[in-house]
């Protein structure tokens, strides 16, 4: 059953177990906006931007990010609504910059242009840089809303949230940090791990 889960065999009712025709699709290639994870069929997803700022770096962003105390970085909160029904908050974060340009001179000219897009950081510059990033880490908590996260979800302060703190990196180096606060409301999410 876990080698099914894992995309690796293929259950034929009344016939049998078959190892599967194509090795199933993990790491990068599997890394999505958020907007994409969550996208139901017949459902109305929106992101809307809360607030855009250039910010000094915090402990969160600098070890994440490889950051000395003195950097800056960009800023981005957004509120996922399905069905007009709040159910994640995404927060952004990129090194402003010699920290981004060191990483990537295209994408270090990108980060004002995500504050105009009804979309996550990551959906706008996949959107208009193409695949960018060499690789990719997302760690999985579970924690509580708190009183202001809770307010922007819908949620009591002590409602449990996932909580996925998510890095990608350009040629070594992180470029981007994103934490993404989900709603018990959501359901289900898909998880692909890789091996590597």
């Amino acid at each position: 059953m876990l080698l099914e889960e894992d995309g690796l065999i293929v259950t034929r009712r009344g016939i049998g177990r078959f190892v599967a025709d194509s090795i199933p699709h993990v790491g990068l290639e599997e890394l999505r906006p958020f907007e994409q994870v969550l996208a139901e069929p017949n459902s109305a997803l929106t992101v809307k931007d809360i607030e855009f700022t250039l910010q000094q770096t915090t402990d969160f962003t600098s070890n994440y990010l490889r950051l000395d105390a003195e950097a800056n970085i960009w800023f981005r909160e957004s509120l996922v609504s399905i069905d007009s029904n709040a159910v994640a908050i995404v927060q952004e974060y990129l090194p402003a910059g010699r920290y981004l340009s060191d990483a990537s001179e295209e994408f270090a000219r990108f980060p004002p242009e995500a504050a105009k897009a009804d979309a996550t950081v990551l959906k706008s510059a996949l959107d208009h840089l193409g695949p960018t990033f060499s690789g990719a880490v997302c760690h999985i908590a579970a924690n509580i809303a708190g009183h202001t996260r809770g307010q922007l979800i819908g949620l009591k302060a002590s409602e449990p949230v996932l909580v996925l703190t998510q890095t990608a990196e350009i040629d070594g180096t992180p470029a981007y940090l994103a934490k993404c606060i989900v709603s018990t409301q959501v359901g289900s999410l898909s998880i692909i791990q890789s091996n590597g």
